[in-house]
């Protein structure tokens, strides 16, 4: 009888301490920024100061994985909305925050003050100027 209650202890025992925590796989990690900011097409939503027109809604950045950023603007042109083509521009991502676009011998610094994956917020270094992006075009 004593052997039987010692395996019993031994196998509550192996049981209670070899369920884990942190075995639980339910919990999802957050996506980091760098996977955030190239997880779609982004559209200009509003800047601050200034308002946004429904043409320069359709202005869109498309961060590729490799380090490259495709960037549309749009513009209102005698009357019409118009694209003023796709320009490719690297860019940069240091401390999480910190975007540095360069095309050609210019950059522009900017940093993130918030995003999501449905919502990007920037801010021009060089002009205070905050810029809105969503993944919605309009």
């Amino acid at each position: 009888m004593k052997t039987l209650k010692a395996i019993t202890l031994i196998c509550l025992a192996i049981l209670t301490f070899s369920c884990n925590k942190d075995d639980d796989s339910s919990e999802t990690q957050e996506a980091t920024n760098l996977e955030l900011l190239t997880s779609g097409k982004w559209y200009q939503e509003s800047k601050t100061p200034g308002t946004t027109t429904s043409c320069e809604k359709k202005t869109n950045l498309l961060f590729k994985t490799d380090g490259t950023l495709k960037l549309e603007i749009f513009e209102e042109t005698s009357g019409s909305c118009q694209s003023l083509g796709i320009e490719t521009l690297t860019y940069t991502l240091t401390n999480n925050v910190d975007l540095t676009l360069t095309f050609g011998t210019d950059t522009l610094n900017l940093v993130i003050l918030s995003i999501t994956e449905t919502q990007l917020t920037i801010r021009n270094d060089q002009d205070d100027e905050v810029l809105v992006f969503d993944k919605t075009e309009g």
